[in-house]
């Protein structure tokens, strides 16, 4: 069911409202308390559920109270494939209309229309479902009863009734199998426990004897390892005792061997260190006469650097007194533009004040006329307009056709009267909205309107008065004028903004009020002198110029710093360079003092050169004899004995195996002599046996009893399914709109009553109980959307939300609005609310309630 339009006329206080909703989406109705949001409601349960003559105090209470007239409600609904327009009057000449639209066009009154619209609706819509789903004020937080929704039962139960039904006469039968295997509490009966102890002793029989018979079997393998073992242990022994013998004897030939090689590497270590000082005073040597020759070509590149370094001293001085001076220039006509602009500001500024004072007594010859007022005057003349076509609607019109020349007069009721000469053909009209007296030569004729057109002429007359008494009020002939006073007051005023604007720029402030100060400021710095110092005027040089010359004595003075630091530090390398040369001179002469000490030749390279070539013959001498005996070198001492420590510790470990392996054989061959004794082949044939015979029948029994137990849990499942399957459109449509409001961890669980019985988020688990009022009022709504959205496909209903949300924060009342939209795609929501904030939900209807009241000029509710 839709309810796309709601109109109420002279009910209760309210004198005309009307409501469009749309079929679809979340609509908002946003309206003042009192203004009749319950009231709406309220008229569509009266209309369905009463006759137009019903005495009942319901339909009592809704009558005007200052005014003896009759409450009208009117509805247009659509529901599937029918859609009509229902409208009743009470109280004062009560009467019943119905237009059915479709499926077929027709027409009702009366007793007749009543009992038509409920069975138009009894076929289709499922009113109990309709007032359970609604909220109303002061029902926060109250789940909705749904066990009397006839129509929501149909939807979740029809399946799982059928599926229930169909498994019951199975379900009972596998019981009964089950229950001779298990008891009610599912435990295993006592004969078939006994059953599996009886398997599980014989089994551990078995397994006792397999173990003692394989135990027998390796023993018999272990002895015959144990022989082989042993053979392999004397073997080892003799084999350590003669590798011993042979390693003693190497190591008497090492240790004379050694001795010879010790004397050789001492001669070797004698012989290099003459040898090493001989190199070393020919380096020496020759590098102290490298250094003095660089000394000396360093010393006379030290002067030419010094005379260029000042050369460039010199020149870096020229270029920064250029530089300065081109600097000075500049900055004077920089001085000189600074002063132009300001002259320049100046004068706009003086314009813009000029054009803001010829605006601002342009705004001050303006009647004063606010847009408020204006609208006021355009609402009164719409409700005059609307006054004149009720009564155009409610009045006749008079018209008298001459057949020959005729004088008459015409009397209106305010005492106006009016002689009317017609002649032959031509034609007289009026309207009459109170009374009209036709006098004639022969006769009087009184024309008179009836009561309700009085009224209706008395009402457009008031309008017409008030109209006129505002635009006196205003000083203008008519609204036009009004509009147009308004329009021009507006541009000034932007024009004004904009001076303002403008002015603020030009002199850089902020507001309006510094501009003032800002202009004297501005003018004392202008009228100053804007002669050089010397009194002559300045000269005029481009700034283009004046900085091309700081460009180019900039780029100069660059050069000469560069040139003036490459030459100061080339000339500090020169004299670092000697400083080092001088001091590595002097540590080559002490070196050659030193080497001199020792008897080496430190007067010339010759000397030095001949006793290198002796020291080197004689260490490459004593080198090849060294390396003669390294050829003929055994094995390093320490080698040999730890191979002869290893031989020794391996002939006494296998001593020791060969006498553990002939204890262990003794002892094995007598436990086998033992063991033959017993027959133990022959006793695990016989339980082998035992054991088959016993798992078999307990096998045929414990698979009886496992088919039953899990085709009984099977069924049982299917039908704890079903139940689930009867909840779970429900409690996934609260859990999918839920997640906008509360995030998503957000989960339910239904009770049988299918209400709310706990809420889980972000894994804590609390009952609706003991929820907060806010919480509880969500779910409440999200729940009567799920239903909504459930019966959604098989016609639906509508979900009304009177005054709800007062409860909620402005965090969930953003994710409310989501749900509430989301719902609204699949069925149609109406929230009423004085709360505007309601209507900044993105997507939502709004509908804006402004019903007008007894005495009161203005339209109805819009959109």
């Amino acid at each position: 069911m839709r309810i796309t339009r709601v109109r109420l006329t002279n009910y209760r206080g309210i004198e005309t409202l009307e409501v469009r909703l749309p079929r679809r989406g979340l609509c908002v109705l946003v309206g003042d308390n009192e203004i009749g949001k319950s009231s709406v409601v309220e008229a569509i349960d009266l209309l369905l559920d009463y006759p137009h003559d019903s005495r009942s105090q319901a339909v009592v209470a809704t009558k005007p109270v200052h005014r003896d007239v009759g409450a009208e409600v009117e509805i247009d609904v659509e529901s599937d494939d029918c859609a009509f327009t229902y409208r009743k009057r009470f109280h004062v000449a009560p009467r019943t209309e119905l237009i059915v639209r479709a499926p077929q066009p027709e027409n009702r009154t009366g007793r007749e229309a009543h009992e038509r619209v409920r069975a138009l609706l009894r076929d289709r819509v499922d009113l109990d479902l309709w007032r359970a789903l609604r909220v109303g004020q002061g029902s926060v937080g109250e789940q909705p009863g749904l066990a009397a929704a006839p129509s929501l039962a149909r939807v979740l139960a029809d399946d799982a009734r059928r599926r229930e039904q169909a498994h019951d006469d199975l379900l009972a039968a596998v019981r009964r199998e089950a229950e001779r295997y298990h008891t009610p509490g599912g435990e295993r009966r006592r004969a078939l426990v006994d059953e599996g102890a009886d398997v599980t002793r014989r089994r551990r029989e078995v397994e006792r004897l397999e173990q003692a018979v394989a135990e027998v079997e390796r023993d018999a393998e272990r002895v015959l390892g144990l022989e082989d073992a042993l053979r392999r242990a004397c073997a080892a022994e003799d084999g350590a005792g003669r590798t011993a013998a042979a390693l003693a004897r190497e190591r008497h030939e090492a240790e004379v061997h050694t001795q010879a090689l010790v004397v050789a590497q001492q001669a070797v270590a004698a012989a290099e260190p003459p040898l090493r000082q001989c190199e070393q005073a020919i380096r020496l040597l020759r590098e102290q006469d490298d250094l003095r020759r660089g000394a000396a070509a360093a010393a006379e590149r030290a002067g030419d650097l010094e005379q260029a370094h000042v050369a460039a001293a010199q020149a870096l001085d020229t270029a920064e007194q250029r530089h300065a001076a081109a600097v000075e220039r500049r900055a004077a006509a920089q001085r000189d533009l600074v002063r132009a602009a300001n002259a320049e500001r100046l004068a706009a500024a003086r314009r813009a004040l000029a054009d803001w004072h010829a605006v601002q007594a342009e705004l001050a010859a303006l009647p004063a006329i606010g847009a408020a007022d204006v609208e006021q005057a355009a609402r009164l003349a719409a409700a005059a307009t609307q006054a004149r076509a009720r009564l155009s609607a409610q009045t006749a019109d008079v018209e008298i056709h001459a057949r020959s020349a005729l004088t008459f007069t015409a009397r209106a009721a305010q005492g106006d009267s009016e002689v009317i000469d017609l002649e032959a053909g031509a034609s007289f009209r009026q309207r009459v909205d109170r009374e009209l007296l036709l006098e004639l030569a022969d006769l009087t004729l009184s024309i008179r309107a009836g009561s309700h057109a009085t009224e209706l002429a008395a009402a457009a007359e008031r309008a017409d008065a008030t109209l006129r008494l505002a635009l006196d009020g205003l000083g203008v002939p008519s609204i036009a004028a009004a509009q147009e006073h308004l329009a021009a007051r507006r541009e000034g005023e932007r024009a004004r903004r904009e001076l303002d604007g403008v002015l603020c720029r030009l002199l850089g402030v902020r507001t309006r009020a510094e501009c003032d100060a800002a202009l004297e400021r501005l003018a004392v710095a202008t009228g100053g002198d804007t002669s050089g110092d010397d009194g002559a005027p300045m000269p005029a040089v481009s700034a283009a110029q004046v900085e091309a010359e700081v460009a180019v004595a900039l780029v100069d003075l660059r050069a000469a710093q560069r040139l003036e630091l490459d030459a100061r530090a080339a000339a500090q390398r020169v004299r670092a360079e000697a400083a080092q040369r001088g001091a590595r001179l002097q540590a080559a002469a002490a070196a050659l003092a030193a080497l001199a000490e020792t008897g080496t030749p430190t007067l010339g390279l010759d000397d030095a050169a001949a006793a290198l070539a002796r020291h080197a013959d004689h260490l490459a001498r004593t080198r090849h004899e060294l390396a003669a005996l390294r050829a003929r070198s055994a094995r390093a001492l320490a080698d040999i004995d730890a191979d002869l420590a290893r031989c020794q510790q391996e002939g006494r470990v296998a001593k020791a195996a060969a006498q553990r392996s002939r204890d262990e054989l003794t002892a094995l061959q007598a436990k086998l002599l033992l063991r033959g004794d017993e027959g133990l082949a022959e006793q695990l044939g016989r339980a082998e046996s035992d054991l088959q015979r016993a798992a078999h029948a307990h096998a045929v029994h414990d698979r009886a009893a496992t088919a039953a137990k899990t085709l009984l849990e099977a069924l049982v499942g299917a039908r704890d399914a079903c139940v689930q399957t009867f909840h779970a459109p429900i409690k996934e449509g609260i859990e999918r709109l839920g997640r906008a409001v509360f995030g998503a961890s957000f989960r339910v669980q239904l009770d049988e009553r299918l209400q709310v019985a706990s809420r889980t988020l972000d894994g804590v688990t609390v009952a609706f109980k003991d929820l907060s009022l806010g919480a509880r009022e969500q779910i409440a709504i999200l729940l009567r959307l799920a239903c909504a959205m459930a019966v959604a496909p098989r016609g639906g209903v509508p979900v009304w939300l009177d005054d709800a949300l007062g409860q909620t924060d402005p965090g969930r009342l953003t994710g409310m609005g989501l749900a509430l939209k989301l719902a609204g795609e699949r069925c149609q929501v109406v929230l009423l609310t004085c709360s505007p904030q309601r209507s900044q939900w993105p997507g939502a209807h709004v509908v804006r309630l402004r019903p007008r009241r007894a005495g009161e000029f203005g339209h109805d509710a819009a959109s």
